[in-house]
């Protein structure tokens, strides 16, 4: 009964994604060789692509392999659980890639747009103009350095 059970669950479709890091070096034919044959790697074994993301180049927050910057890509798909060690099995191969991560999700898209509590930019600087008042009147210099010399008493 339970080896039922972990055939069926192996039959069981679920929702992948796959982002991964291309070397920054790789020229644009190159670039579209390694995305397409990541691609091919998933159709080929019966998964069914629900979205993309083409390589675009990216800065890194850290050095990786001694690389600043990368090309990120990624892909969303639906397929068995069995696909994976595929996948990762080519993704580990592949010379082009200095990282990837292989994650379950679900099928709706949650990009979210970060959100701001604090004050926007044009309400800070409404409430930072202050209106010039006067102080009083101007006084001339010798006013000044007479006021000064009483201030300064020893």
């Amino acid at each position: 009964m339970a080896e039922n059970q972990e055939l069926d669950s192996d039959k069981e479709t679920h929702i992948y994604e796959v982002g991964f890091l291309l070397m920054p070096a790789l020229a644009e034919e190159k670039l579209l060789q390694t995305f397409a044959a990541i691609k091919e790697v998933l159709v080929n074994n019966g998964a069914a692509i629900i979205g993309e993301g083409f390589p675009k180049s990216r800065p890194l927050a850290y050095p990786i392999k001694k690389f600043e910057s990368t090309f990120f890509g990624w892909l969303k798909f639906e397929s068995n659980s069995e696909i994976l060690t595929t996948l990762r099995e080519f993704l580990k191969n592949n010379g082009e890639l200095i990282r990837f991560l292989l994650v379950k999700t679900v099928r709706e898209s949650t990009v979210t747009t970060p959100i701001f509590f604090g004050k926007s930019r044009s309400r800070l600087e409404k409430n930072n103009k202050k209106e010039e008042t006067p102080i009083g009147p101007k006084m001339t210099t010798a006013e000044l350095d007479k006021t000064i010399e009483e201030l300064v008493v020893e």
